[in-house]
């Protein structure tokens, strides 16, 4: 009754408690409003980088901020990585994180520097990508019966290159040198270029490519056979390694994008709807495509679930590729 008795009150109360959630909205800076970083831990080159990169101009026009590629390599990606925790979580330093760095190192590394779970804030899931197989079109090997026959023969003659230890190509070397039953070199290198460099020279016998590499496109790199359960579109005349009996050497590599830990919910949906607008259309997703990937929208939920599962599942996966940490 004394609210209807002083109606310019009741007013001027209603009023005082909308300016004041005006005044508090206000207080929260827009996102983005300046440049944005996407530390990529591995050098230019790799299929990481050429991912970061087309994901960054697909970022730049749907958030209207630039969106600028940092790589810092070293030590399996675990370089950059722990540069990367120390960034403060406001949505301006994201990373390319993929299953080598964020899943696998926790297994091959003494001292990796970084939680694969608390330190990090998983935005988005971009791909999956199978892992091929590969050697160079002069390689006398057209099967990966004859590359296995070759290795028995002569045990230690034949190498394998990547582009370092912990990297999707290591472990998937590691599995087919345990499945296939072949004393084999591994030879890793400080990146992707360098590997392929060397594999196209003839200087180590084999490696493998994560996706359809553009080498076996121009028919520079044989492929032998791909490491998931299915062929891939890309490449659809390649066995995977369950058909020609290597059950056991099945790997893919996921890329996805994630924050430091503590980035606040609503930055993390913004950058979310925005991959997966880029996802859904443009060169990203024709790149996957050629990758032998599906392009993937997901949610911040899902890819968390996926990112834990994977770092359970990924000791299972060092354990069988018999790498062991350095």
């Amino acid at each position: 009754m004394k609210w209807i008795r002083h109606p310019v009150s009741c007013l001027l109360w209603i009023l005082a408690l909308t300016s004041g959630a005006m005044a508090q909205s206000s207080s929260v800076p827009p996102y983005p409003e300046r440049p944005i970083h996407i530390v990529v831990p591995w050098p230019p080159g790799g299929t990481t980088d050429l991912l970061a990169r087309l994901l960054s101009q697909s970022l730049t026009r749907s958030l209207r901020q630039s969106v600028v590629v940092e790589n810092l390599a070293g030590a399996g990606g675990n370089v950059g990585t722990r540069r990367f925790i120390q960034a403060k979580p406001d949505g301006y330093t994201l990373l390319l994180a993929s299953s080598s760095t964020n899943a696998a190192n926790p297994y091959l590394y003494k001292d990796l520097g970084f939680d694969p779970l608390k330190d990090f804030t998983p935005i988005a899931l971009i791909a999956r990508v199978p892992n091929v197989l590969v050697v160079n079109v002069e390689s006398p090997f057209t099967t990966v019966d004859g590359l296995i026959v070759a290795a028995k023969a002569k045990p230690g003659a034949l190498s394998y290159a990547s582009s370092g230890v912990g990297s999707s190509a290591h472990l998937a070397g590691e599995l087919f040198k345990n499945a296939a039953t072949i004393d084999v070199l591994h030879v890793p290198y400080k990146g992707v270029a360098p590997a392929l460099l060397d594999l196209l020279a003839g200087r180590v016998s084999f490696s493998f490519t994560t996706g359809v590499d553009g080498n076996i496109e121009s028919r520079k790199l044989r492929p032998l056979a791909i490491t998931t359960d299915r062929r891939a579109q890309a490449i659809p005349a390649v066995p995977t390694f369950a058909e020609v009996g290597l059950r056991e050497v099945k790997i893919d590599v996921w890329f996805g994008l994630a924050g430091p830990a503590g980035l606040p919910a609503g930055i993390v949906r913004t950058i979310n709807s925005a991959v997966n607008d880029a996802l859904s259309e443009g060169e990203l997703r024709n790149q996957l495509l050629k990758l032998g990937s599906d392009a993937r929208a997901d949610t911040p939920e899902h890819f968390a679930e996926f990112w834990e599962s994977e770092v359970k599942r990924y000791a299972d996966v060092v354990r069988l590729s018999g790498a062991t940490p350095e």
